[in-house]
């Protein structure tokens, strides 16, 4: 996937840092190799190097529409939203060494502790932090060393240079931002194109990265992939960007699940990541839902024989057919992907399957589907979705959008939030000896009361029940209520949560770490 010319200025150096600069030993080289050139680096063990396409800008930021009313942008460009005011810093500050009176020179803000990396948002310029915050890889474009390759049947593929732990930021997604209502024309424009670069970057926004973008549009799919796209907050603004989710070894292609939906009229895409896990294609073929279904009857009737005298040629590709089959006296829905002009097959994906047949339509009979009744169809459905009385942003006919397209979730409806948590007095103790209580209170602005429960006596049915249970699992008698009461309680509270698991997950590292240490002195 591919990126374009840098638009970073100095207009930005209120959240770069020190004089804006670039820590050279953790950035990626931003003057990429010139349009269809080869990378510089050598490829590693096992892997092609390959130019990289004529027809794509490389390009490092997103492009959003010009504001310059004397170079105006295409209309589908959507505009960049307006830098958020600056807020209370996340209150991280370096540790001190009493004992050698020096202060750590690790960097902070590096993990949940800290309230905005917690929220997935960076730290802006007035971090206490200082030099040392580390929560500021996408604004300063920390990529890690990656270099483009040959995948073979996969096409370009991104391989790690060197080792990446699991966690770590490896590269921002950049394209230009299309506004969501010209996703259906964008469609059509490369309907006659088997590979897409649409990713969702909020529910009005999408990446499109086919013809300016980032090198993160090389990242292949995978089914069981090692990187994942996560959307954070840089200055209020939301950046799509790849993390590591295992450890990764220098030479090892990196990958995540594109979750795709099937697009209605638009042939599935055949997986080549070779996974045992492997689904067989890149999109998720679930079986049909009541309102597929529904939609199916009501293209009934709007088949229409082809009127060409001979099989169409590309003009049919990514269309719905219908073959029929005489052995089986009836008609089999079918997508077209290619077609190859040397010998006249179309290459088709039957429905329920996923292998490619090469069909001569020319000896067939077939039907194809009335696009404009499809369109008709499919717009009618997006417009109920969108006013659905539960607010969701519906995902619209952009069920073809790159990796992790889904819309963000919101508040759902009947499913009471609660303000608290109980807690093991263990986790309490954590919590306060890491001061991860009073930093919550200041930055979301909340009160956190804590009391002890001795028994299950909360008006509220479900939160007795909850104290029922903690006072149940606890050890030691005793668990304790933190109430969420102010301004932001709820964000707070998943605050709390997100370094409570964290906890757990690192109690268990070291439990597996011990058990590993006892299996060597056995030995």
């Amino acid at each position: 996937m591919n990126a374009a010319k840098s638009t970073f200025n100095d207009t930005k150096l209120e959240d770069h840092g020190v004089n804006g600069t670039f820590p050279s030993h953790e950035t990626q080289m931003l003057h990429k190799p010139p349009n269809g050139s080869h990378d510089s680096q050598s490829p590693p063990v096992g892997y092609k190097a390959c130019e990289r396409p004529d027809d794509v800008e490389h390009i490092d930021e997103v492009q959003w529409a010009s504001e310059d009313a004397n170079n105006p942008s295409p209309s589908e460009y959507a505009r960049r939203p307006r830098y958020a005011p600056m807020e209370d810093p996340c209150g991280c500050t370096p540790a001190y060494d009493e004992e050698n009176d020096t202060i750590d020179t690790r960097p902070c803000c590096t993990d949940t502790t800290c309230v905005l990396f917690a929220c997935q948002e960076e730290c802006r310029g007035n971090c206490e932090a200082g030099d040392l915050c580390g929560n500021k890889r996408i604004t300063k474009k920390q990529w890690r060393d990656v270099i483009v390759v040959d995948a073979g049947l996969k096409g370009r593929g991104l391989v790690a240079n060197a080792d990446i732990k699991s966690g770590h930021f490896i590269i921002e997604y950049t394209g230009v931002a299309i506004q969501k209502s010209y996703l259906d024309s964008m469609f059509r424009r490369y309907r006659m194109e088997r590979m897409l670069y649409i990713m969702a970057l909020d529910n009005d926004v999408y990446i499109d990265a086919r013809k300016k973008g980032s090198i993160a549009r090389y990242v292949n799919h995978s089914c069981e992939p090692n990187c994942a796209v996560h959307r954070w907050k840089v200055r209020g603004i939301s950046r799509a960007c790849i993390f590591a989710t295992k450890d990764i070894k220098a030479g090892t292609e990196l990958s995540f699940d594109y979750k795709w939906k099937r697009k209605r009229g638009r042939a599935p895409t055949k997986c080549y990541c070779g996974s045992i896990k492997c689904r067989g294609t890149l999109e998720d073929m679930l079986d049909k839902s009541e309102e597929e279904e529904q939609e199916e009857m009501q293209l009934e009737g709007h088949w229409k024989t082809h009127t060409m005298t001979q099989g169409a040629g590309r003009e049919i590709m990514n269309r719905t057919i219908k073959v029929f089959s005489p052995g089986e006296d009836e008609y089999f829905l079918a997508d077209v992907c290619e077609y190859d002009d040397k010998v006249g097959k179309h290459c088709v994906i039957y429905r329920g399957e996923i292998e490619e047949t090469w069909e001569n339509l020319d000896d067939k009979k077939w039907l194809i589907l009335d696009e404009e009744m499809e369109q008709f169809v499919i717009k009618r459905k997006t417009k109920s979705r969108q006013s659905n009385s539960n607010g969701l942003i519906s995902t619209g006919t952009n069920m073809n959008a790159n990796p992790e397209s889904e819309p963000i979730p919101m508040s759902q409806p009947n499913v009471k939030a609660k303000n608290y948590l109980i807690l093991q007095t263990p986790m309490k103790e954590k919590l306060f000896a890491k001061h991860l209580v009073d930093r919550c209170q200041r930055h979301y602005r909340v009160q956190i009361g804590v009391i002890q429960v001795f028994t299950a006596t909360a008006p509220d049915p479900d939160e007795s029940a909850d104290e029922q249970k903690a006072l149940k699992e606890s050890r030691d008698g005793k668990c304790w209520k933190f109430s969420f009461i102010g301004m932001k309680p709820f964000v707070a509270r998943e605050y709390i949560e997100k370094n409570i698991q964290d906890f757990i997950e690192s109690d268990k590292q070291a439990t597996l770490g011990l058990e590993g240490n006892y299996r060597e002195e056995e030995k």
